[in-house]
């Protein structure tokens, strides 16, 4: 499942509302009403196809990157946020030997096909 705590172009999002982003609230603002956290437009991001890029430096200085085609699928993750469920061909050996074997973390950029 993809997640963007962010917020995501309307265009990309099936039912948006505009709520506030629920795990800075629960940090920052804690019973209290939202007030900074404010502004998060929500709802399912729409399926279609999309890149993954990730681009890190490395404690030797070094730059590492991957990229990656992958599909937004019509499923509804039944969550909150920008959210959809990711799809990526080889799903399996793509997080084994590139996330996981490359110590890339799970955080990653998304570009929509348009």
């Amino acid at each position: 499942m993809g997640f963007h705590c962010g917020n995501t172009p309307i265009c990309y999002i099936k039912n948006a509302e505009m709520k506030y982003q629920l795990i800075m609230h629960r940090l920052l603002e804690p019973n209290k009403d939202p007030d900074i956290s404010r502004g998060t437009l929500e709802g399912t991001i729409i399926p279609g196809d999309i890149t993954l890029f990730r681009l890190q430096g490395t404690a030797d200085y070094e730059l590492r990157s991957y990229i990656a085609q992958g599909e937004v699928l019509d499923i509804n993750p039944k969550s909150f946020g920008g959210i959809g469920v990711f799809a990526v061909k080889e799903m399996a050996r793509f997080y084994r030997y590139i996330l996981i074997a490359k110590r890339f973390p799970h955080h990653t950029g998304i570009a929509f096909k348009r």
